[in-house]
């Protein structure tokens, strides 16, 4: 399986940077001088250690350096980074396939200018080349995820080269990690292996293997590299040799696409899509680079002030319906300085906006009077509130046992009320929303003396209300969605304030937006395709033909989506002729990858400019 990480980079120097990577054996306890005057003496502003295995020989070295210093402490053959720059950032990886661990370092080598630097120590040579395999397979994806910079991988990987010469079973490792968008160093400033062998093991014996890399993507340029060996010092303190490179750091212009994370529904027409990196503002405020289904336009657009969180008003969505969302020319701003003023590329995104708008009216409202402490008032047309003597306090009960929130994700919960039309009725605060955890409580029973207990998490307020207006707050906490959920209406103001009861002709309720997630969108074969369109089976099998039929000739343009929006293979545009078609998807990406079993989404896009999504499950 290849892993792609860079495809379209160029390079553009920024700065010079002087790297080593030194496996020092078994933490250099009675060496680490020697080590240190290895270091010193080459000059190497950033070296990664292997076999730091004595943490204060290690922060030793470092102190010694002046140097700023991250170490993994795991199974014994600790890994660490040593740094002349700053040191802004670090994680440790570490798992069951991994020997030791994945040590990551975000450093910043100039003003603005910042580099990832890896480092690991693979299972030994010879009797592990499966699992070194399996290791460099894991490590991959997480250096993916930088692969907008420079990236640098070094250590001791226990692997021969592919670009060596050898015969046999030779270069697993290093072909996985050049077939990801990364050059080995050496071999990179020394291509004939012959001249220039590079061996690094074994230094206290007879070297006869390079297994000690140093690997850049595209966000670097070699310019030197030497195996420092004993042909330099006389005594040598370890049983690798180091490797030490001249680089040049450049820029990445990106050329990857910021995706699409997540798509929140805040109501009606408010809909707010969070991106996996800032944006340019321009095209991220232009309302015409997104577009709704079910003719349903987007009136504005606005960024937020991290740049990665765009907000659209809409005209107002069908509760209920099912609507696409499309993204077109939003284009991200490069993570680092480019020359060229290239700000970033355009891409296009497909997302399933699924809104859910339950209406959830009151079935028990009521207030109660500390003025008339054993009165009830269940049955009263007016649901008042005061802060002043004789307190007055609203309480609402709904029932929600039509909503089922285990299949749903909330969005948002809406509370709307009507204002009365009384001489007392409008305020110029009209209360606070508050949780009541106690549901026992009866409209026809409840008293000042005999109410629920009323927390302190405060749902939300009401500003100024006026007469007969219609009020809706949404309210800033949504766990409480159970069967049933109460609220109170209270204020400590003087200024009282009314609201219609359902009895007064207006019941207050909810609206629940909610989307739907991903494992209950499996529905009918047909459901969710108009007319001219239906597809069949599902599930289905890399094995199994999906069928579609088409009532009219048409142009199809078929492509495969991952549920979070990703494409992952495409099919080519053709003018397809009225009837039955049959397609079979072999449960491959455009890069040969297997998918696994699970939920994906079939889009279907004709020329009359019609569009469509199915979903479907893979089995396996």
């Amino acid at each position: 399986m290849k892993i792609i990480i860079v495809l379209l980079f160029s390079f553009s120097q920024l700065f010079a940077l002087k790297f080593m990577t030194f496996n020092i054996l078994d933490g250099a306890t009675t060496a680490w001088q020697h080590v240190l005057n290895i270091i010193r003496n080459s000059g190497a502003e950033i070296i990664t250690i292997n076999e730091a295995n004595d943490p204060s020989i290690f922060y030793r070295i470092a102190d010694s350096l002046g140097y700023y210093r991250v170490l993994s402490v795991h199974n014994t053959y600790n890994v660490g980074i040593l740094s002349k720059y700053d040191i802004k950032d670090s994680a440790i990886y570490t798992s069951s396939t991994l020997s030791k661990s994945l040590l990551e370092a975000k450093i910043e080598v100039s003003p603005d200018t910042f580099i990832y630097v890896f480092t690991s120590h693979f299972y030994p040579f010879g009797t592990d080349n499966e699992r070194r395999l399996e290791e460099i397979k894991e490590i991959l994806p997480i250096m993916a995820a930088k692969s907008k910079f420079p990236i640098l991988f070094a250590g001791d990987l226990n692997s021969q080269s592919q670009l060596d010469g050898l015969s046999g079973d030779y270069g697993a490792v290093t072909t996985l990690i050049a077939d990801s968008g990364f050059s080995d160093v050496y071999r990179s400033v020394y291509p004939d292996h012959n001249s220039q062998p590079g061996f690094t093991y074994n230094a206290q014996g007879a070297a006869d293997r390079r297994i000690d890399y140093i690997f850049i993507n595209s966000g670097f340029n070699a310019v030197s590299a030497t195996v420092l060996d004993s042909g330099d010092y006389a005594q040598w303190p370890s049983d690798h040799f180091a490797v030490f490179a001249d680089l040049d750091v450049g820029s990445i212009i990106d050329t990857t696409p910021p995706e699409i994370s997540s798509i929140h529904i805040e109501n009606d027409t408010i809909i707010t899509i969070t991106f996996s990196e800032p944006l340019d503002s321009f095209s991220a405020s232009n309302p015409s680079n997104y577009c709704i289904t079910n003719d349903i336009v987007v009136k504005n657009a606005s960024l937020d002030q991290n740049g990665c969180v765009v907000t659209l008003l809409t005209l107002s969505h069908t509760l209920g319906n099912e609507y696409m969302l499309t993204a077109r020319e939003i284009k991200d701003i490069a993570d680092m300085p480019n020359s060229t003023g290239d700000t970033g590329v355009s891409a296009a995104y497909l997302y399933m906006i699924v809104q859910k708008g339950d209406t959830c009216f009151t079935f028990e409202d009521t207030y109660v009077s500390g003025a008339a402490p054993t009165t009830n008032y269940g049955a009263e047309h007016i649901l008042h509130i005061d802060g002043d003597q004789g307190i007055q306090i609203a309480f609402l009960k709904f029932d929600l046992s039509a909503f089922k929130p285990d299949s749903l994700d909330v969005d948002s919960v809406h509370l709307v009320v009507k204002v009365a039309n009384g001489t007392y009725s409008n305020s110029a605060f009209g209360g606070n929303i508050m949780a009541v955890y106690d549901n026992s409580w009866s409209e026809n029973t409840v008293t000042f003396a005999a109410q629920p207990s009323i927390s302190q998490d405060t749902l939300g307020s009401f500003s100024q209300v006026n007469n007969n207006q219609i009020h809706e707050i949404r309210l800033n906490n949504t766990i409480l969605l159970g069967e049933t959920l109460s609220v109170a209406l209270a204020t400590d103001n003087s200024d009282a304030a009314e609201y219609f009861s359902k009895e007064g002709g207006y019941a207050a309720y909810l609206v629940v937006y909610a989307h739907e997630r991903i494992s209950t969108l499996l529905d009918d074969v047909n459901g969710g395709f108009d007319n001219n369109i239906t597809v069949s089976p599902n599930p289905f099998n890399s094995c199994i033909a999906m069928q579609y039929r088409l009532d009219q000739e048409t142009m199809v343009n078929l492509s495969i989506y991952k549920v979070s929006g990703q494409k992952i293979k495409r099919y080519s545009n053709e003018k397809q002729s009225p009837g039955l078609k049959r397609l079979i998807w072999e449960a491959k990406d455009d890069f040969g990858n297997d998918m696994a079993a699970g939920v994906y989404l079939c889009h279907f896009q004709f020329d009359n400019g019609f569009q469509t999504v199915k979903r479907i499950l893979l089995v396996k």
